[in-house]
């Protein structure tokens, strides 16, 4: 059950019995005695309100802790990801001017050797 679903079922329930304790009280249809009972009523459903959505705050609360530190980790990792993919990209162009340099002088070496055969 979602946080929202279980607000809704605590709110809903808070509803139904402030509604009843008003309708009852409204018609006159309780004497003291059950005036107070469903003053008490509503003060025990009030303090399980209570205790309900500050259950649902602590869990949302460390849910959003969670992912604040899963997303400082994942930052962190795209971070490193990043500098490795920089580093990679930089040793990609060294080894290719290397390329570059050692294919050159192959090409006269062999050019050279080719004369050298030649005469």
């Amino acid at each position: 059950m979602s946080v929202d679903d279980a607000a809704a079922v605590v709110l809903s329930l808070f509803v139904y019995r402030v509604k009843d304790f008003l309708v009852l009280a409204g018609c006159g249809l309780l004497a003291k005695d059950n005036l107070d009972a469903a003053g008490e009523r509503l003060q025990k459903a009030l303090e399980q309100l209570q205790i309900a959505v500050d259950g649902l705050l602590k869990k949302a609360e460390h849910g959003l802790s969670g992912s604040a530190r899963e997303l400082t980790a994942l930052r962190g990792e795209r971070e490193r990801v990043g500098e490795a993919l920089t580093e990679m990209k930089q040793k990609y162009a060294d080894l290719q001017a290397v390329t570059e340099v050692v294919s050159s002088r192959l090409e006269i070496a062999s050019s050279k050797v080719r004369t050298l055969l030649d005469r």
